[in-house]
């Protein structure tokens, strides 16, 4: 395939330019369509040089998903659980062997993948996962059930997390990863949920008792627990990418229904609370799309296995971006009224879509606390203070420069209430990501418009003070 990533990204928008009847079905899209984006290339962009695809940089595989969130969620989400969960994992951490096998035969047979962590008894705890493995013969015998992994029943092959069964009952601390075919001796999707969207993405419970060759065990005949937290940053990372994707979307159909829709005999864009909701999904795009050009940057710069991305930098980045593509969707569906509840609509899909992403990669509430956990445990052992001492540990997230600046000095919680570190998680990611948007702003990103950093900038500091304000209500 004689193509650049640039113009490979270039001809999958015009395709799916002409594919929104198919992509706004309430049922959404079928394996055909799936075909159609394998013809066109798509995964190439996801798949080394060396093995007959076009990657060159993160970034690059970025833009695809972005590029796929602003015409439909759940084509870009499954475009990034075969990527990211599964096609760059197995391209930066498989045995030679496996890698040149794998990624051939899903090229070949224009496949999908996924990955496999989530159980019936452990969803955020996964590090209470109890799928099990053994030394078998020249291989490892895998044992267990994972549920609502998408593209459950439909997916060929999947990456599996399991632990070491080192006696009968007694499982290692290490979680290791395992390339399983799903037309294998011993896999068995037994059931399909009936989720509340994201038709085209199904999910469901699978068991398996398999047998796994020795080459399909990542990072060879090594345990390490940092590939499983470099997979999930990666992935937490690139749900900046869908969120600025479809908050482009959201706010271009939005201000185009104000424009068109007369209420009263006049569009609704004349009226002042028309202009306060898209005031703020504009802000919101300039937030998604700050933080998916600085993610970009962030991983292009971490192409070796060494250093990982700092999982700080990755909630952060996940939680900001996923409530600001929910709020997003919410505010589109209260402008267009009825319209915007429709199944058949961007807007209406986006809105039951959308909500989702705030528990995929780690249940946003999970991660505000362990983002203010971390600068407080941080702080406890180092003597620091204030938020922006802690956050001057942390250079990959850009310091913001503000006037009359209330919030880097805010004392770190000295309590333990779970509610409390809640709310200063929040606090954090909001401000850190103001500097993410200030700092790309300064390098004249083409991702953000230089017009509209001052009213993103102040929409988080809004969104600073209202945290702030509810830390403090008497009724909490």
């Amino acid at each position: 395939m004689n193509l650049t990533p640039l113009a490979l990204i270039s001809r999958v928008t015009q395709h799916l330019a002409d594919c929104h009847p198919t992509l706004d079905r309430p049922e959404g899209f079928g394996r055909p369509f799936i075909d159609e984006l394998h013809d066109l290339g798509t995964f190439e962009i996801f798949i080394p040089p060396a093995h007959g695809g076009l990657y060159h940089r993160y970034s690059d595989c970025l833009s695809m998903v972005e590029t796929a969130a602003y015409h439909s969620l759940e084509l870009a989400l499954l475009i990034g659980i075969t990527s990211s969960l599964f096609v760059l994992p197995v391209g930066r951490y498989a045995e030679a062997q496996a890698r040149e096998r794998v990624l051939a035969d899903f090229r070949a047979r224009r496949l999908l993948a996924g990955m496999m962590m989530t159980e019936p008894d452990y969803g955020t705890n996964i590090m209470g996962i109890v799928t099990s493995f053994r030394p078998e013969g020249s291989g490892y015998r895998l044992r267990g059930a994972k549920h609502w992994a998408g593209l459950s029943g439909v997916a060929e092959y999947w990456l599996v997390s399991a632990r070491k069964e080192r006696e009968p009952g007694v499982l290692g601390r290490d979680i290791d990863f395992f390339i399983v075919k799903s037309d294998q001796p011993g896999y068995r999707c037994e059931q399909l949920y009936p989720a509340a969207g994201l038709n085209s993405i199904t999910y469901g419970l699978t068991q398996f008792d398999v047998a796994v060759p020795a080459e399909h065990k990542l990072c060879g005949p090594h345990t390490n627990i940092r590939v499983l937290y470099d997979i999930l940053n990666r992935s937490r990372i690139s749900i900046s990418a869908i969120a600025a994707g479809a908050t482009r979307r959201l706010c271009e159909e939005a201000e185009h229904w104000s424009q068109e829709r007369q209420v009263f005999g006049k569009p609704l864009a004349a009226y002042e609370q028309v202009q306060h909701r898209l005031a703020l999904m504009q802000a919101a795009r300039t937030v998604c799309g700050a933080a998916c050009s600085y993610a970009g940057a962030l991983l292009d710069a971490h192409e070796a296995p060494e250093p990982f991305i700092e999982m700080l930098v990755a909630n952060i980045i996940k939680v900001t971006t996923s409530d600001l593509l929910q709020s997003s969707a919410q505010s589109g569906v209260q402008l267009r009224g009825g319209q915007g509840f429709r199944k058949d609509h961007y807007t209406g899909k986006a809105f039951v879509d959308s909500r989702p992403f705030q528990i995929f990669e780690g249940s946003n509430d999970v991660l505000y606390e362990a983002i203010a956990a971390q600068l407080i445990n941080e702080a406890r052992k180092l003597g620091l203070r204030t938020l922006a001492e802690s956050l001057a540990r942390h250079p990959r997230l850009p310091s913001p420069t503000l006037p009359h600046d209330t919030v880097r000095d805010l004392p770190l919680p000295s309590t333990d209430s779970q509610v409390d570190r809640v709310l200063f998680g929040k606090i954090v990611a909001r401000y850190a990501t103001l500097g993410i948007v200030q700092n790309v702003a300064a390098t004249s990103d083409p991702a953000i418009r230089g017009d509209l950093t001052e009213s993103a900038v102040a929409f988080l500091r809004a969104e600073c003070e209202s945290f702030q304000n509810e830390r403090t209500t008497p009724h909490r």
